[in-house]
C-alpha cells in the first residue's frame, strides 16, 4: 500500500479535510470485494464509518450526497465483522504482524466495540505481547481485560512498560487532557502494582520522566499504595539520574545573583547583566533609610513578590506557560502536582533568594529580620490599625535550623487562627482563641464577603473576547507591515499601534468581528481599530492574568460592571483572605493534602517529627521558605487593612451577599 490511509483522531484533529477528501475518492464507486485486500483495508472502513458518524463532511457535499454515503458506511460493521469471523487464528496473528502502526490500536477497539471476543484466545494474547509495546492499547480496552484478567495480570508483571502505565493513569496528567484511560486485571493487586513499581525503579536506567512520577504517587486504597521504603527508593534513583543528567556537557546552565550596593544615588533596585544570566542589586542606603514596617513592605514592591491587585506574584500563571513547556510538564507532572511553569520556578527561586539574603545583611544595619516581623505583626497592625494581637514567638539567633522551623511553624498557623477569629468574632479575644480550632493558612477568611471575583464556570461571553484579547495563540497581532516584536497579544498590538481595521482580509477578521460586535472595540472614523469598552477590557485582562480580580482595587466603574457580570451568573465571589491561586502556592508548600509534589513543610516540622536527614542547608531553606510565606501572610492582612480604611474614608457602603 502505497498510499495514506485514512485515519480518525478526533473532532480536534486538523487532518479532517484531508482525510474526508480521501473518503471522497475511495468510497466513489465502492465494491467491498474489490477495495479489501488484508486487515488493514477493514480497519480503514472503520475509520471512514468514524468520521461519518461524527457529522463530518466536506463544503461541497450536498445533502443526497450525504445520505448516500451514511447508507454506505452503515454497511461497514457487517462487512467487518464478516470478513474477522473468516480469519483463522493464525492467519489473523499473520495479518495483525502487518498493521500500519496508526491502526493497532484500532484492531482492540474493533474487537471490544463488535463484542466479537471469542475470536481471541491466550496463545493470540501471547503471540501479540511477546511485543511489550502492544501491551498499551490491550488495556485500553475493558472488556478484553475482564475477560482475559489472569493472562494479562501475569503479563503485565513483567513487562517492562507496566509501571509506565500504571503511572500514566493513576498519576500522570494527561497531555491536553487527552490522556487515555487503563483497565487493569481484578486480579492485579495492591502488592502487585507496587512490585511494578519496584521492579522499573532497579532497571538500569529507568524513564526519569516516570520515576518523578512515582514521588507523585498519592496513596489510594482502589489504585495504588507505596510504603514508605519504595518512595525512599524513588527519590534515590531520581537524584542519581539527575546527577547523571546535569554532568552531561549538552546542558545549559544559567544563573542570577543577589547583591546589595553600598554606593550613594543608586535607584533602589537595578538588573546588570553577568556571564551567564544577570544580577538584582539593591541600594543599602536605601534600604537602610526605611522604618521598621517599610523594611517588611519592601517585600511587596522592592523584592516584586507582590504584584497586580496586590496579588501574590510568585504564584503559577497560566498565560506564562508556553507550548512547549505545557508538552514536556505533562511528560513527569501528576495530576495531583502543582504545576509550577519556568517563570514561576524562576520567581519563586528568586524570592526564596531575597528572602535569605535579607535576613543575612540586616544584622549589618542593626536589625534582625525575626524582630522586624514581629514588630509588623504586633506593632504596626495595632498602632496603624488597631488590631491587637497575640505575641509572636520567632526563633532566637542561636537556634539551629530545625528548632527554628519548628519555631515559626505553628506561628505562621497562629497567625492564620488569629485573623480567622477576629473576622468571625469581630475582635481577638485571647480566652476564645484557646478554644477555637486550628486554622489553615488556605481556610482563612477575608474581611469583604467579595474580596475577589472569578469567572463562573466557562461563559463564552468572557472566555471568547479574553481569549481573542489576550491569547497569543489567536495570532490577532500578527500583520505584515508590523513590528510585533516584543507584542504577545492582539490588545498589546491595538494599543501600541494604529490598525487599521482592512488588514484583516483572512479568517481572523471574523473574530475581529465578533470584539466589534461585542462592544470590546470598535473603528474610528480613519478606520483605525479602538479600544471601545475599557472597564470590561480591563476585567478581562485581569482575568487572563490571574485567574482572579481584587474587587476593592479597582474604581467604580470597574466595580459596577464586576457586580453586573455577578449578576448575569458570568462571575462569582471568593471570601478567603487568599485568592484560589494564592491559596494553591500555599499548599504547594506547606502539606501534600491537595499536592503531591511539594516540599510538604508542615508535616516535616510536626510536633514529634525527626526530619530526614542531616543536610542543615535543606532545613535552613525550609526555614526562609516559612519566613518568606508568613510575610507574604501578612502583607495580605496589610492589604484588607489598607481597604477597610479606604471605605471607611470613602464613606463607600458595603453591599452583604
Amino acid at each position: 500500500m502505497d498510499r495514506n490511509r485514512v485515519h480518525y483522531y478526533s473532532q480536534y484533529d486538523l487532518s479532517i479535510e484531508w482525510n474526508l477528501q480521501q473518503i471522497e475518492e475511495l468510497l466513489q464507486d465502492f465494491d467491498a470485494s474489490g477495495f479489501i485486500k488484508d486487515l488493514n483495508d477493514i480497519i480503514e472502513l472503520y475509520h471512514i464509518k468514524k468520521h461519518i458518524d461524527y457529522g463530518n463532511h466536506l463544503l461541497t457535499w450536498n445533502e443526497n450526497y450525504i445520505n448516500n454515503l451514511k447508507s454506505t458506511v452503515n454497511t461497514f460493521p457487517r462487512i467487518i465483522v464478516m470478513y474477522l469471523r473468516r480469519l483463522s487464528n493464525e492467519a489473523l496473528y499473520d495479518q495483525y504482524k502487518l498493521l500500519d502502526w496508526g491502526y493497532i490500536e484500532s484492531f482492540w477497539e474493533i474487537i471490544s466495540h463488535y463484542d466479537i471476543l471469542d475470536l481471541l484466545d491466550e496463545a493470540f494474547l501471547n503471540n501479540v505481547l511477546s511485543e511489550e509495546g502492544n501491551l498499551r492499547p490491550i488495556l485500553q480496552q475493558e472488556k478484553i481485560v475482564n475477560r482475559f484478567g489472569t493472562c494479562l495480570r501475569n503479563k503485565m508483571m513483567f513487562n517492562n512498560l507496566s509501571a509506565h502505565i500504571l503511572l500514566d493513569q493513576y498519576v500522570r496528567k494527561g497531555l491536553n487532557d487527552s490522556g487515555k484511560t487503563y483497565f487493569f486485571p481484578s486480579s492485579l493487586t495492591i502488592e502487585d502494582k507496587e512490585d511494578i513499581i519496584v521492579r522499573f525503579l532497579n532497571q538500569d536506567e529507568p524513564n526519569l520522566n516516570y520515576v518523578r512520577l512515582v514521588r507523585q504517587v498519592k496513596d489510594s486504597s482502589n489504585q495504588i499504595i507505596l510504603t514508605p521504603r519504595t518512595r525512599l527508593l524513588a527519590e534515590s534513583v531520581e537524584e542519581n539520574l539527575t546527577n547523571r543528567l546535569l554532568d552531561k556537557a549538552n546542558v545549559i546552565h544559567s544563573s542570577y545573583s543577589i547583591a546589595y550596593d553600598r554606593s550613594e544615588n543608586v535607584p533602589p533596585t537595578r538588573i546588570e547583566p553577568s556571564e551567564d544570566g544577570f544580577m538584582l542589586i539593591h541600594s543599602w542606603k536605601y534600604i537602610e533609610g526605611l522604618n521598621k514596617t517599610q523594611k517588611i513592605l519592601v517585600f511587596g514592591y522592592l523584592f516584586g513578590m507582590i504584584g497586580e491587585d496586590w496579588i501574590i506574584s510568585l504564584v503559577n500563571k497560566d498565560y506564562e506557560t508556553g507550548c512547549l513547556e505545557s508538552v514536556l510538564a505533562s511528560m513527569d507532572h501528576s495530576k495531583n502536582a502543582y504545576f509550577r511553569n519556568w517563570s514561576c520556578h524562576f520567581n519563586n527561586n528568586l524570592a526564596l533568594g531575597n528572602t535569605t539574603l535579607y535576613s543575612q545583611v540586616l544584622p549589618s544595619m542593626g536589625e534582625r529580620l525575626e524582630s522586624l516581623v514581629k514588630s509588623f505583626y504586633e506593632s504596626h497592625f495595632k498602632e496603624d490599625y488597631g488590631y491587637t494581637t497575640l505575641p509572636l514567638t520567632l526563633p532566637e539567633e542561636d537556634a539551629d535550623w530545625i528548632a527554628k522551623c519548628r519555631t515559626i511553624m505553628p506561628e505562621l498557623d497562629s497567625v492564620s487562627k488569629q485573623y480567622d477569629l477576629f473576622i468571625k468574632e469581630e475582635d481577638l479575644d485571647p480566652r476564645l482563641f484557646q478554644f477555637e480550632k486550628p486554622s489553615l493558612t488556605t481556610d482563612v477568611k477575608s474581611l469583604f464577603e467579595n474580596k475577589y471575583y472569578e469567572i463562573n464556570g466557562s461563559p463564552m461571553e468572557l472566555w471568547e473576547p479574553m481569549c481573542f484579547l489576550y491569547k497569543m495563540g489567536e495570532v490577532l497581532h500578527v500583520v505584515n507591515g508590523f513590528d510585533t516584536t516584543g507584542i504577545e497579544n492582539f490588545h498589546d498590538f491595538i494599543t501600541r499601534y494604529e490598525v487599521p481595521y482592512s488588514v484583516y482580509t483572512d479568517f481572523r477578521k471574523g473574530k475581529i468581528d465578533k470584539l466589534i460586535s461585542s462592544g470590546y472595540i470598535k473603528v474610528d472614523e480613519q478606520g483605525i481599530l479602538r479600544l471601545a469598552n475599557v472597564p470590561a477590557i480591563k476585567i478581562l485582562g485581569c482575568l487572563w492574568r490571574n485567574r482572579a480580580i481584587s474587587y476593592w482595587h479597582h474604581d467604580k466603574p470597574i466595580r459596577e460592571l464586576l457586580d453586573e457580570w455577578k449578576n448575569e451568573g458570568l462571575l462569582k465571589t471568593d471570601d478567603h483572605l487568599l485568592c484560589e491561586s494564592e491559596r494553591n502556592l500555599f499548599s504547594y508548600y506547606l502539606n501534600k493534602s491537595q499536592y503531591t509534589n511539594g516540599p510538604d513543610i508542615r508535616n516535616r516540622y510536626a510536633h514529634g517529627s525527626i526530619p530526614a536527614g542531616g543536610d542543615m542547608n535543606i532545613h535552613a531553606k525550609n526555614y526562609y521558605t516559612l519566613m518568606m510565606l508568613l510575610i507574604l501572610l501578612l502583607l495580605k492582612i496589610e492589604d484588607e487593612f489598607r481597604i477597610g480604611l479606604f471605605i471607611v474614608q470613602e464613606n463607600i457602603p458595603i453591599k452583604n451577599e
